[in-house]
């Protein structure tokens, strides 16, 4: 299994690094992409997306997507670029998209 642990826009992927680390000694993967630009700043959100799902199609074993914050929005974005090589998401300290339509 790999978790590929999406950071809010404001943060960096430091945020996730206990995490990652504590995914690892219990066997599994963890990657934490970074979704900044340039000098550290946000990028847009579908570059953030992209940059998400790079590291998704870079694995062949299944996927759990976990976005924190801000992050945690773009996860049904990054799923459907994937399709079925997504097994779960899981949102931390985020809000959940529209099932149809915008999300604020």
């Amino acid at each position: 299994m790999v978790f590929v642990l999406v950071h809010s826009l404001l943060t960096g992927p430091g945020v996730w690094s206990r995490v990652a680390e504590e995914l690892k000694r219990r066997g599994n993967e963890a990657v934490a992409p970074s979704l900044l630009g340039p000098g550290g700043a946000p990028r847009d959100w579908r570059e953030a997306c992209d940059a998400a799902t790079a590291a998704v199609e870079a694995s062949s074993d299944p996927v759990i997507l976990v976005g924190h914050s801000g992050g945690g929005l773009l996860l049904p974005v990054v799923a459907d670029a994937v399709g079925s090589h997504v097994s779960g998401l899981v949102f931390v300290d985020s809000a959940v998209p529209a099932s149809a339509g915008e999300t604020p």
